[in-house]
């Protein structure tokens, strides 16, 4: 599994940084807040400094300084309600950006498509999409309103500082940086040993799910333990990476409040010295001292929130890395999309080329094919010569750049492919099967097709009879992806799903394996009644969908050798059809 690039995080964190600023809302609302307690603190803790001068050095009348006391309690209220919104708009712009980089992450895999995503890890993605982007939540709702507190707050304290007590504001403006620099020398050891850590949580995540799918083939091959021991070395790998990371938190954390703390010392010491040679009021010495924690604040919670701003530059350089994926459904086009024909009718291949990125040998050589409604058409070869290829290009799970693909009249690449999709029911080589009943797996076909739609497609593809004997019948509860059915069984359910969404254009990669002659004969004549009105195109070498298609096309090294009506291409040779697909 791939480990991301320190520069990266880097940017991420910049990219992350810069998103935020751009909500503009909740950023003024943070900054008011900010100010707002930046004046209140002020008012604290003058007014606190003015009643401790008068009751204890002035003797004053407790009559006297009565309206500071209501002013020190309701700076104090004030500063509670703001410490309120701070946090409460932290938490509403987390949770609206963690809602908007979910929707975005789904639809983003969406558009690079299955076909393109083989290269990744299931249970990696999903623990992005969970776990992953909950690693923002700290960075939105603790890191920008810290990095806002700490660029606002100090700097209207300093600006008060200096203008009361000069020698004490140069001690605010020295010692002031010491905890970013500490920071940041911390935060440089603290990044390496989280992006460990995330690279850990990620291979854990793909490696349970992938152990968990594949449990009842462990339990055959009695390997079920060291399967489990092997989660146990990854979970504790995961275990020791996390303790690194507290180690460096909980260090960094004593740094900065010891940093702090002399700090302020220093500020005492300075303000001391100088009451003592009586070249500064205590009233005013009073004050400076008390905002020197206060001053310090801003940077210390700026430091805690910094590892969690860390884990989320981490989970987004990976976010980031997906939403820049620029191999996308015909690279996601917005503008200039012509209208998807309501009922295509007729796709003409012309001049097709393809090959895969990085490999030098094409898949598809100039294929040229005409594929019409009112027909079946079977398109014949070889394990491994292109034919899901050209389905998937069809499909626009791979873009093609070479050659055109016309959709009566129109060129496909300048059609809305999220609408050309919505025209077709695809079946694929490899179908699966979700937890839940077999009517639910049916319904995903089409969510709101009734009961008599569902027994239509069943009964179709040849499906009813078998579910009909079941103890639940259509309820019955599948197991992981279907293991609890037989392969004609799982086969012919996923073609009931495919038949249920009635469309113009039917894809079937290979719909009659798994099944024995008759059904495959049956299935075929129910295929018949589907093309009525609709393209069907079939990838396939069983001989009994060969004979039952309308025309057969011959794919060979990437190149149509041979095309035309079924009865004449299998006239042309032995009306046997060999299991690679090609005429003996």
């Amino acid at each position: 599994m791939r480990s991301i690039h320190p520069h990266k995080v880097e940017q991420a964190q910049k990219r992350l940084f810069r998103e935020a600023l751009s909500l503009r809302g909740f950023i003024a609302g943070l900054l008011f807040a900010a100010v707002i307690t930046a004046v209140v603190i002020l008012a604290q803790m003058y007014s606190l400094s003015v009643i401790i001068d008068a009751a204890f050095l002035q003797e004053w009348n407790a009559s006297h300084y009565g309206h500071y006391v209501i002013i020190l309690m309701g700076a104090v209220a004030v500063r509670a309600v703001m410490a309120w919104t701070d946090k409460w708009l932290g938490m509403k712009m987390s949770i609206h950006q963690k809602a908007r980089y979910r929707k975005k992450l789904l639809k983003k895999i969406h558009e690079i498509g299955p076909v393109r995503l083989k290269g990744e890890k299931t249970g990696e993605l999903i623990g992005l999409q969970l776990n992953g982007i909950e690693k923002l939540d700290d960075f939105y709702s603790l890191y920008i309103p810290a990095a806002i507190r700490m660029g606002t707050i100090p700097l209207i304290i300093f600006g008060v500082v200096m203008w009361l007590d000069w020698p004490s504001g140069l001690v605010f403006m020295i010692t002031g940086p010491l905890i970013p620099i500490f920071m940041y020398l911390i935060g440089t050891k603290a990044g390496d040993k989280i992006r460990e850590q995330w690279g850990t949580f990620r291979r854990m995540n793909a490696h349970f799910l992938d152990t968990i799918q594949g449990m009842d083939t462990l339990k055959l091959f009695g390997r079920e333990k060291s399967a489990g021991r092997s989660i146990n070395n990854v979970s504790r790998m995961f275990r020791v990476t996390t303790m690194r990371v507290l180690k460096i938190a909980f260090l960094s954390g004593m740094i900065l409040e010891l940093a702090a703390s002399v700090s302020t010392a220093v500020v005492a010491v300075e303000i001391g010295v100088r009451l003592i040679e009586g070249m500064v009021g205590f009233q005013i010495g009073l004050f400076v001292l008390l905002l020197a924690p206060e001053f310090y604040l801003p940077f210390r919670t700026f430091g805690s929130a910094h590892h969690a701003g860390m884990e989320g530059a981490e989970a987004g350089a990976r976010l980031f890395e997906l939403f820049d994926h620029s191999d996308t459904d015909f690279r996601d086009r917005e503008n200039n999309l012509e209208m998807v024909p309501d009922h295509p009718s007729l796709i003409q291949i012309k001049n097709l080329n393809f090959r895969y990125p990085g490999s030098e040998n094409h898949v598809l050589n100039g294929v040229n094919l005409t594929l019409k409604a009112n027909e079946v058409h079977t398109l014949a070869g070889a394990s491994g010569e292109g034919k899901t290829t050209l389905m998937n290009i069809l499909s626009t799970l791979i873009p093609y750049e070479d050659g055109e693909i016309i959709v009566n009249g129109s060129s496909l690449a300048k059609l809305d492919a999220k609408r050309w999709k919505n025209q077709i029911s695809y079946l694929s080589q490899f179908s699966h099967f979700f937890p839940g009943s077999i009517e639910d797996n049916i319904r995903l076909g089409s969510r709101n097709a009734t009961e008599d739609q569902i027994l239509e497609a069943s009964r179709l593809a040849q499906a009813h009879s078998f579910i009909s004997e079941l103890p639940n019948g259509y309820q019955t509860v599948l197991g992981e992806d279907g293991l609890n059915l037989s392969g004609g069984e799982r086969q012919r359910i996923a073609l009931a799903r495919t038949f249920l969404k009635k469309s113009p254009i039917y894809f079937l990669d290979e719909p009659g394996s798994s099944l024995n002659k008759e059904l495959e004969v049956a299935l075929m004549r129910s295929i018949k009644t589907l093309a009525k009105n609709s393209i069907v195109f079939i990838l396939s070498h069983q001989q009994q969908t060969m004979m039952a298609s309308d025309r057969i096309s011959i794919l060979k090294e990437g190149v149509i050798t041979e095309s035309g009506p079924a009865s004449e291409v299998i006239a042309a040779r032995d009306t046997e059809v060999n299991v690679e697909g090609v005429f003996g």
